[in-house]
């Protein structure tokens, strides 16, 4: 497994907004459908989840997951491990 540092994921994101024609915001989203459809087809619809949610566009995505799973009526906790105010505008 390959461990990308933050600057490197700020550039994958980036790539591939540009070469996809999509906004950030999109690909938030992408990120967040794709990882709820992947927990709705392999885990217990009883397992509880837990979001925790950083500064950065990872925590975006997990609040995107967390607000996905819960239309899902999956049980979900979330952690908001900043201040809301310090979210970037797309989180």
């Amino acid at each position: 497994m390959k461990i990308f540092t933050a600057a490197q994921i700020r550039a994958c994101d980036a790539y591939t907004v540009k070469a996809s024609g999509i906004t950030s915001l999109q690909l938030m989203e992408r990120a967040s459908a794709a990882c709820v459809s992947w927990i709705r087809d392999n885990c217990s619809k009883d397992t509880l989840f837990v979001a925790l949610c950083g500064p950065g566009n990872n925590g975006g995505d997990a609040l995107e997951a967390a607000c996905l799973l819960h239309e899902a009526h999956r049980a979900v906790e979330v952690v908001l491990l900043a201040v809301p105010e310090s979210l970037p505008g797309d989180a």
